[in-house]
């Protein structure tokens, strides 16, 4: 256990109080993971908590609920009193909490049994709802009954199943009977709380089997999702439904949450723009359009950082063209900067990686444009506005005004990647008074 954290548990140990790490930072440590986050649970109230750390910066972030935040020595751990919940009725907090002296109590109350034992050195691992066996056995497992946690909280429905996405666990057979059960309360939860799951869920390293199996669930928040599952896509290219090749493309590319949001929905609305030939080949013209708007629209519902939402959205769109060229790249490169058009790439791979295996010889050619990418980075090759040799006020001086300017400049640049003028200011200048006649 860190340092810090074992002087916290000391600490409140010399004033008389029981006191244990509870929760992921145990099943981290039995897992020999690295624990980033010590949670603490006390007998001692919040008002003894304080008046232990007296010397301390305290922080009352739930003491309604009987926690307080402690910082010590430069770090900040949470403690909170031993307690029992009432009914929840906001399907998160329960409407009231009663402190108890029980450890059992606290503990009986947690989601998972997994997340559900508690450690002091003197006392070693207390585990009172056999979660080292489910461990051991690599099992998600709710605390008592499934229904009831659920209906406590429905977020532990996506933290079940992100658990098992990050950790490579099955759900137990009720816990999962019953997630699928209560996954409508998914509903009931803010939008900001799904979507951190689902950013967490996505970079697992099973992400794409619990992408297909829990595909309903996802549906419930995503619903865009429903159109894609079991979707035949009736192409020579793919060997999976939409749904199945999306999961296998999030798989396949950096578990990075830009990488793998442009996976998750890169094809989210095919099955809209879906036609099919006389011959029975599908086709889904314009598709990379509409479905950069989707995701776009998915990711404003859940209040996605505007500059992931556009970041992702613009390498969506574009993703279905990979014909480059030198001149094509240029402009990608351009328009997306390096890491867009690395990124860009990246989606390609994963995507081709996803449909049947003679696809997968494009890797090679996608590789070759992003070397040729990276060249024009190191020879320092005219890409963009503040690479060209005139600027908006040369541009002005010829007589342009407003977005004329902005027109011009943008015309000289395309001009100097095709290699049609040199990036020379009187050469451009020329080509400027030309665009004036």
């Amino acid at each position: 256990m860190p340092e810090n954290a074992l002087n916290v548990l000391n600490a409140l140990e010399r004033n008389g109080f029981e006191v244990y790490a509870v929760g992921g930072c145990v099943r981290d440590y039995l897992m020999h993971s690295e624990c980033n986050d010590v949670d603490i649970a006390t007998n001692a109230t919040p008002l003894q908590i304080k008046s232990c750390f007296a010397d301390c910066k305290t922080i009352d972030i739930g003491e309604k609920y009987g926690t307080i935040a402690v910082a010590f020595e430069n770090e900040q751990f949470e403690i909170t009193t031993y307690r029992t919940d009432s009914a929840y009725t906001d399907s998160r907090h329960p409407e009231s909490v009663c402190f108890s002296k029980s450890l059992a109590d606290d503990l009986k109350r947690r989601d998972f049994t997994v997340n559900a034992m508690a450690y002091n050195p003197k006392c070693g691992i207390i585990d009172i709802f056999d979660g080292c066996s489910d461990l051991k056995n690599r099992i998600i497992r709710c605390v008592g009954d499934p229904k009831t946690r659920f209906s406590e909280d429905a977020l532990r429905i996506m933290r079940a199943i992100r658990f098992s996405s990050c950790l490579g666990f099955e759900l137990e057979e009720k816990t999962k009977n019953a997630a699928f059960e209560c996954s409508y309360m998914l509903k009931n939860v803010s939008s900001e709380r799904l979507r951190d799951e689902l950013v967490k869920l996505i970079c697992g390293k099973d992400a794409a089997k619990v992408l297909v199996e829990y595909a309903r669930i996802l549906a419930v928040f995503i619903p865009e999702i429903t159109p894609c599952i079991g979707f035949c896509q009736h192409s020579r290219y793919h060997k999976y439904d939409v749904w199945e090749h999306i999961a296998h493309a999030v798989s396949s590319i950096a578990p990075d949450a830009d990488a793998r949001l442009c996976a998750l929905f890169h094809d989210i609305a095919k099955p809209a723009c879906f036609t099919i030939d006389e011959d029975g080949t599908g086709h889904f013209k314009g598709h990379a359009a509409v479905c950069a708007d989707t995701a776009q629209s998915i990711m404003k519902r859940l209040r996605f950082p505007a500059k992931q939402t556009e970041l992702v959205k613009t390498i969506i769109y574009y993703h279905s063209d990979a014909n480059y060229t030198e001149k094509s790249v240029k402009r990608r490169v351009s328009k997306l900067g390096q890491k867009g058009f690395d990124l860009l790439l990246n989606l390609q791979c994963a995507d081709n990686s996803a449909k049947h295996d003679f696809c997968r010889q494009r890797l090679e050619g996608f590789e070759k444009w992003r070397s040729y990418a990276k060249s024009l980075e190191e020879k320092n090759a005219c890409i963009c506005l503040r690479d060209l040799a005139v600027n908006g006020n040369d541009i002005k001086a010829l007589g342009f005004c407003g977005a004329d300017i902005g027109r011009v400049l943008q015309n000289l640049l395309g001009l100097v990647m095709d290699e049609r003028i040199e990036n020379d200011y009187d050469a451009l200048i020329s080509a400027a008074r030309d665009m004036s006649a």
